[in-house]
């Protein structure tokens, strides 16, 4: 009787097999056509991602040596600006210092015959006292709009 299980178990075995290669889309001929197809399928398209892939490895090193070519010439930019910059303010914290040593009637009218924008660079350094005292003597509509223009100054460049 064992021998007769066993044989039984084989067909149990062999009947699985046969499921299984029946249910496989690759078991038959036309199922290994199909099969074949799609492997060669998924192989182009493995490539063609494979080429894409490396493509865009390629743009992303371009645009970050670009990136760093474009910070390092900002950078250049921004110490070329500080280095002129720097006479320019030692020159005007002198005229700053000069204005603030006048008399407040003498700094008031010269500074009301500046231009706008050079007047509220000189008040915006000038300390707070010697400026309003400056500012007392000037006539009310320019103060008007020196202090406009004043209130309203933003610094835009450089931009960190």
């Amino acid at each position: 009787m064992k021998w007769i299980s066993r044989i039984c178990q084989g067909f149990r075995a062999i009947s699985l097999i046969c499921i299984v290669f029946a249910t496989f889309p690759c078991a038959s001929v036309q199922g290994q056509e199909d099969c074949a197809a799609r492997q060669k399928e998924i192989a182009l398209k493995e490539e063609s991602l494979k080429k894409e892939a490396a493509r865009l490895d390629a743009l992303k090193t371009d645009i970050d040596d670009k990136v760093a070519k474009y910070q390092s010439i900002l950078k250049q930019i921004d110490d070329a600006l500080l280095k002129l910059q720097q006479p320019d303010d030692e020159r005007f914290k002198r005229v700053v210092k000069d204005y603030e040593a006048m008399p407040a009637e003498e700094a008031g009218a010269r500074i009301s015959a500046l231009d706008e924008d050079t007047a509220v660079n000189l008040l915006l350094k000038m300390a707070p006292r010697k400026a309003g005292a400056a500012m007392a003597q000037i006539e009310p509509r320019k103060v008007a709009s020196l202090t406009e223009k004043m209130a309203s100054i933003k610094k835009s460049f450089p931009l960190k």
